[in-house]
């Protein structure tokens, strides 16, 4: 098979004896009896399936007589491919329009009364284009290997030309060496931790420390002062702000 999906996709063939997934089974059976010792429980590549994974784990769980969980792995992704699909029908089910394309720019309103707003966003896909006047903004778009952040001379959020923050300083075009450790292992890589300083609503703030829009909210790894690898706490912390 080309990738995990693929893989994915064969075990959820259940159509007979011979299937992917009852030769996957087989297989796994037979390498469990081979073990000099019994695990107490079992961790698989991500490959359970695609529509089917609970129905392939609780098979293999019933082969091995353990409990068996799938590892995780970066794209193309089993376990993502049916965390995206599932959120997506969720939010349907719920009337939310989704939309599939990329914000390439955003209309900041102000009245000199007070915090400004983001009247409008634009987003754009091939073929379409489309202005949304939304009455609030979630900035969800993750850090440097995501784009939710970039470092093109300023270190700066692309869409609103947010500041990166590391421990209270702006990283702006400062050298990447004054925000690394002196070793690989060092606890004191600052840029790890950086990006968007937040209030309590996880409105962003600006370079000079004031609210920078009054309708936009942060979620995430983009909010600063945190390592996900390090912490450990990636997808907690990201479901907790999404809630918030």
């Amino acid at each position: 098979h080309a990738n995990a999906i693929e893989m994915a996709r064969h075990l959820d063939d259940d159509a007979s004896p011979k299937s992917g997934r009852a030769a996957f089974v087989d297989a796994f059976r037979s390498a469990i009896r081979k073990l000099a010792r019994t695990p107490a429980a079992l961790l698989v590549p991500p490959v359970l399936g695609l529509d089917q994974s609970s129905a392939s784990c609780a098979e293999l769980e019933r082969a091995a007589g353990k409990p068996v969980r799938e590892l995780l792995a970066l794209p193309p992704s089993p376990p993502g491919d049916r965390l995206q699909r599932a959120l997506s029908a969720g939010a349907q089910k719920r009337g939310v329009n989704v939309v599939d394309a990329h914000v390439t720019s955003a209309s900041p309103y102000g009245n000199g009364a007070g915090v400004p707003k983001v009247s409008s966003v634009v987003v754009e896909a091939p073929g379409m284009r489309v202005e949304v006047k939304p009455k609030a903004v979630v900035l969800a778009g993750g850090r440097w290997f995501a784009g939710g952040l970039v470092r093109d001379g300023d270190a700066r959020e692309p869409l609103l030309g947010l500041p990166v923050v590391d421990d209270g300083f702006i990283v702006g075009d400062s050298f990447i060496g004054d925000h690394l450790g002196p070793f690989p292992d060092s606890e004191h890589h600052g840029i790890f931790r950086a990006g968007l300083a937040v209030d309590d609503a996880l409105r962003p703030f600006d370079a000079g420390g004031n609210g920078a829009f009054d309708n936009v909210h942060c979620a995430g790894s983009i909010v600063g002062g945190w390592d996900p690898a390090r912490d450990g706490t990636g997808g907690a912390v990201a479901a907790l702000t999404d809630e918030l």
